[in-house]
């Protein structure tokens, strides 16, 4: 019984630390890996996948003496991403993802249908792509039941794109993604010390992809152009198959 209890008090506490460090930096970064694919997953199967990223978060201006925050430009920073997508019916596939802001600084969310206008055995593919996600900084979130916002200088973050995947097969487990995209953010930035309340900073740009696909390995670039400047954003993933699941299992 003591051996139980114990067990389940390491637990807690590791859980605990855990939630502790993914809270305790925090800031709002979009994700811009969002792993173009215009081939759609096979009808009722699924993949998944993990991998690094980078997106984008306001640059701070400056800070009022009241705590205002005031902001005219993005700046890149990280991401850990993981996801996955399923087939729905022959052309239309349902994606989804989660990813963490410099790898411990809150979590963003994000869905993904995708209609791709051939089926996946077609060498050259297009697909029609909405991408609706949002991004929580710590100071969205009440931290262990807190009555109090831990301070930080953007709140958050909602998203949504629309892109036109293109892909054309390199060789058997091989192809070639470009992906024109277009991108509608609103961040929520910090209006006073207080929390009270939050100002939105909206941002509207257009990027563009260059992804390759190999077998299991996913690798992806993105210029965006935000007013005059380009942002420059790279990430690479690697995807878990149903049956690669089973082999690991099986070992």
């Amino acid at each position: 019984m003591k051996t139980i209890l114990y067990s389940r008090l390491n637990f807690t506490l590791i859980s605990g630390t855990v939630l502790f460090f993914l809270l305790a930096v925090s800031c709002t970064v979009t994700n811009n890996m969002y792993v173009n694919d215009p081939v759609p997953v096979t009808k009722n199967q699924a993949e998944a996948y993990a991998g690094f990223g980078m997106g984008l978060q306001p640059r701070i201006d400056s800070v009022s003496n009241i705590g205002e925050v005031f902001s005219s430009s993005l700046q890149r920073s990280y991401n850990l991403v993981a996801g996955g997508r399923g087939g729905i019916t022959h052309r239309f596939t349902l994606g989804g993802s989660i990813h963490l802001p410099e790898v411990v600084g809150g979590f963003g969310l994000n869905l993904r249908p995708q209609l791709s206008l051939f089926p996946n055995v077609a060498p050259f593919n297009m697909a029609i792509v909405a991408d609706i996600g949002g991004t929580f900084a710590k100071d969205s979130i009440r931290f262990l039941g807190s009555s109090e916002y831990r301070d930080n200088e953007s709140r958050g973050a909602f998203t949504m794109d629309l892109s036109l995947p293109v892909s054309q097969r390199l060789g058997k487990e091989t192809r070639l993604i470009i992906t024109p995209r277009y991108s509608f953010n609103t961040f929520y930035l910090r209006r006073e010390f207080e929390y009270e309340r939050s100002k939105r900073f909206g941002v509207q740009y257009p990027a563009l992809s260059v992804g390759l696909r190999a077998k299991r390995v996913h690798m992806e670039g993105t210029i965006a152009k935000f007013n005059q400047e380009y942002k420059f954003m790279a990430g690479i993933v690697f995807f878990f198959s149903k049956d690669f699941l089973e082999g690991i299992e099986g070992e």
